[in-house]
């Protein structure tokens, strides 16, 4: 496990909820920028953080993503749209320099990097449609 160290936000929100829905228009992805597909499911959180009321939408993949990424770093998780920067801190973090100068990486690292990878091609998706 890399030794990432989750955000200081500071407050936690005076209000919070968290619910799953279903799609009756399209949506944006607020993590990968992908496209949430009018039936698909997606995870919608909503709060007031520093008298500041804001709502985000969130696909299965970068919602399945951020559980998994919760679980490996004792429950820490990146503030909201900061999962791409926290994988790629990650990535860094577990991977090695050879002697030769190869670069190893850790099987961590590579289940990092295929979310990374998996992330940003939804992001270039969506730019592309």
């Amino acid at each position: 496990m890399c030794e990432w160290q989750g955000p200081d936000d500071g407050d936690a929100p005076s209000a919070f909820s968290e619910k799953w829905r279903r799609a009756r228009v399209s949506h944006e992805c607020f993590e990968c920028g992908g496209k949430i597909a009018v039936g698909e499911r997606y995870r919608f959180v909503s709060g007031v953080w520093e008298g500041r009321g804001d709502s985000f939408k969130f696909c299965l993949q970068c919602t399945e993503t951020l559980a998994a990424f919760a679980k490996e770093h004792d429950g820490e998780r990146p503030y909201y749209g900061g999962l791409d920067e926290a994988l790629g801190e990650c990535v860094d973090e577990e991977t090695t320099i050879n002697d030769d100068d190869t670069e190893t990486l850790s099987e961590a690292g590579q289940r990092w990097q295929k979310a990374l990878d998996e992330m940003r091609a939804r992001r270039a998706a969506r730019g592309a449609a």
